[in-house]
């Protein structure tokens, strides 16, 4: 805050305390009795506790202003973050103590067999002990005599700033910490501009110029100062413990907030207790610049892990109060198994919300899930990455260049850790915008320190981003040739990104960052994806042709042009996923790249997994389909409750139905046999089981006989229903059987 301005502001407090009544001056027992002859001595004593007391007062209203309206990031063009109320829409993440990032990761080489991103879910997951912000700081004794610093470190976007947002704001309307009289907040990009001597004095004068007369009666109890430095690993100076001599030359000795010095030994003093001593302090950072406080004197350190699964229920419900928009956002957030290894992410969180919100349009109204792809989730997530850790677009785009090769050379070679060597090679610095990205381990036993990036997909997604940026679009078509011909899924995910980045759709947010991307690109897109459809989905009966044209789907969505995806998907017949399983989001792709389509003439998804979730992510397709299998899926009766609505539909075109061995019961057959009497086109059910003690056979009995008969009276269209090897008695079969003898309806149970 300028100076000026917080002197008016000032002004206006001081008028407005003058008018309050003063707790000191003004009790009851004043009221009552007349005030005892006091010494000059007391006088002077009791003015000075009614000034400290209206400081504290004036302080706290400050920081509670400044702390009202907390900033979200937001996605789109010319956007950039939103207000709103921290009361309303602060969320919990988790808080575990650590003995320190360096630590944590030691022995990250000797378990590759594990994945990064998996240890973080389980601890989101199973993690006890969670620390409550009125925690972090220990002990509520103000009668401590030495300083004592609590370090809180977490990746970029995890909610650092927002807990210490929260924390400053809680104590400063009394729920919190109220062993502390004054709360000071430094963020330490501010303080990095300071690069001359200076005195603590004048950094608090800075910042809170009101308390000008204060200061001195302030020092005199410094375990009742609580200091915050906020973003560690944005300060440019080294605050450095392990330098002994320079230390202690009285040059760099801050002993007083009198004494001139760097800011960087104002910090240092003031952690190890040479400066205030008895004061608290409170630190956070990301982990890779904990390792310049290894030799400071911290009292206890604690890990941001992030939302737990509720909590970003909560967080969904904050952000964008629609219950339509959050389940959209929860199922963006969660659903899509390219990038489940950031949901507990609150940048992510946010960053998925911000596109729900966003992107949602009347004509989509109808679709089950609002797609939104990975490669534009995971451009707006960078975007927002490359705003918190500072950046120019020269040597921006010039080390993710770099980064990028070695995150290519990974996946080409399965390898995930980098060797110092390597990395130094590549002339990369450890800087804050590099750990945005890469994160330093070490093994203490092995002498070992290598690199690797935060999880699978930061790799992938960069090594793309290379790509992108660099190669030339007669080559574009070459590159993705070869990711095919590896015969795995090691660059199924990176084909998928580089598709998506070569669309104008995903990448306005980091062309703000990185300067423009090449235009010329998208025509030898569009042009492989349209001879790569065809060449793949003439031949899907084995699951390795299924697998490669459920990827060449995947890139249609990312590739997210619908006129396209339109004209080289509708020559293609036949559909069969039989042989390779269907997640819940591999079926919102093939609903996202099928739906424009105004037939299909067959669709056997068959023993392919698609249970509930994927029918619900299917529904706005199935309708279109004249041969529909869906055989062997252990739907059950929940899962068929979206097929009532497709056969409802006036314009269904399904003439054959397929539900064997779902393990349906009686109960959904009054629903499913209502659903087909309001239908004009089904022609052929299959209720039947071709193992009647499978556990996932159909079990319908005599229960649902009348319900089925009712069929002759309700369908005219409906020429024949399977229900071999169910649990009909023999009489209720020869019922059935017996009524089919001269109708246009035949029940076959046998």
């Amino acid at each position: 805050m300028l100076i000026t301005g917080a002197i008016l502001w000032l002004g206006a407090q001081e008028d407005l305390l003058e008018k309050t009544t003063d707790p000191f001056l003004h009790t009851d027992e004043q009221k009552a009795d007349p005030a005892p002859v006091r010494s000059k001595t007391e006088n002077a004593e009791n003015t000075q506790q009614v000034k400290q007391r209206r400081a504290e007062l004036q302080h706290k209203t400050f920081l509670q202003e400044q702390t009202t309206i907390l900033e979200v990031p937001l996605t789109g063009e010319n956007q950039t973050s939103k207000t709103c109320l921290l009361d309303e829409n602060y969320t919990e993440v988790m808080i575990v103590p650590s003995l320190g990032e360096l630590q944590m990761v030691g022995n990250e080489l000797k378990a590759r067999g594990r994945k990064p991103e998996e240890k973080q879910g389980h601890n989101i997951e199973n993690v006890h002990g969670n620390i409550q912000l009125d925690q972090l700081l220990g002990s509520k004794d103000a009668t401590i005599d030495r300083t004592r610093t609590t370090i809180v470190f977490g990746d970029a976007g995890i909610g650092k700033s927002t807990i210490i947002q929260k924390i400053i704001r809680d104590w400063a309307t009394g729920k919190i910490y109220h062993q502390f009289q004054f709360v000071f907040h430094f963020k330490f990009t501010q303080l990095t501009l300071i690069n001359v001597q200076t005195t603590l004095s004048m950094l608090i004068l800075n910042s809170y110029p009101y308390l000008q007369n204060h200061l001195e009666k302030l020092w005199k109890e410094p375990r009742k100062i609580l200091f915050i430095f906020d973003d560690l690993d944005e300060f440019e100076q080294t605050v450095d413990f392990t330098d002994v001599e320079r230390n202690n030359a009285p040059q760099n000795q801050c002993s007083d907030p009198e004494c001139c010095c760097l800011v960087s030994d104002i910090v240092r003093c003031l952690i190890q207790g040479q400066l205030l001593k008895g004061c608290s302090v409170l630190i956070t950072s990301r982990p890779w610049k904990l390792e310049s406080l290894g030799n400071a004197n911290t009292h206890r350190r604690f890990k941001i892990l992030g939302f737990s699964p509720e909590k970003i229920k909560q967080y969904s419900q904050r952000y964008l109060r629609d219950p339509n928009l959050e389940r959209e956002a929860i199922e963006t957030i969660k659903l899509n198994n390219t990038l489940d290894t950031l949901y507990y992410n609150p940048l992510y969180c946010s960053v998925c919300c911000s596109l729900v919100e966003s992107q949602k349009t009347a004509e989509e109204q109808e679709r089950p899930l609002q797609l939104i792809t990975s490669t534009r989730v995971y451009s707006a997530y960078v975007a927002n990455l490359l705003n918190r850790c500072g950046y120019d677009a020269e040597n921006t785009r010039n080390s993710l260049l770099k980064l990028g090769e070695l995150a290519y050379q990974g996946i080409g070679k399965k390898t995930a850790v980098f060797e110092a060597d390597k990395f130094n090679e590549l002339e990369l610095e450890h800087s804050n915008f590099i750990t945005a990205f890469i994160v330093k381990i070490r093994d203490n036993d092995l002498h070992i320190v290598a690199y690797k990036f935060r999880d699978t997909v930061m790799q992938v997604f960069v090594a793309a981003l290379m790509k992108s940026l660099s190669t030339k679009p007669n080559e574009l078509k070459q590159l993705l040739d070869e990711g095919i011909k590896w015969g795995d899924d090691r660059f199924n995910s990176f084909s998928r990104f580089l598709v998506g980045l070569s669309s104008r759709n995903s990448t306005d947010q980091l062309e703000s960052k990185l300067g423009k991307f090449p235009a010329e690109v998208t025509q030898p897109v569009s042009d492989w994806l349209t001879r790569n459809v065809k060449r793949y989905a003439q031949n899907l009966d084995d699951g390795q042709s299924q697998r490669k044209f459920l990827n060449i789907c995947h890139s249609f969505a990312e590739f997210e042009d619908r006129n396209l995806m339109t004209s080289a998907l509708a020559p293609i017949k036949k559909i069969k996923f039989t042989k390779y399983p269907l997640k819940p989001y591999d079926c919102a792709v093939l609903s996202t790249v099928l739906m424009n389509l105004e037939i299909i003439e067959e669709m056997d998804l068959s023993t392919c997994g698609v249970q509930d979730a994927g029918i619900h992510q299917l529904q706005s397709i199935l309708h279109k389909c004249k041969i529909l299998r869906l055989n062997e899926n252990n739907l059950q009766d929940s899962g068929v409750k979206c097929l009532f609505k497709v056969l409802e539909k006036n314009y269904c075109k399904v003439q054959t139905l397929e539900l064997k061995s779902n393990a349906l019961t009686d109960d959904c057959a009054a629903k499913l046999v209502s659903a087909i009497s309001k239908n004009g086109s089904l022609m052929e059910l299959d209720l039947s089981n071709d193992n009647q003690r499978s556990e996932q056979s159909n079990r319908l009995t005599d229960e649902s006989v009348p319900t089925f008969l009712q069929l002759y009276q309700t369908s005219t269209n409906l020429k024949e229903i399977r229900l071999q090897n169910n649990q009909f008695s023999a009489n209720r079969r020869h019922i059935l059987k017996s009524r089919t003898a001269s109708s246009h309806l035949t029940i076959i149970t046998e």
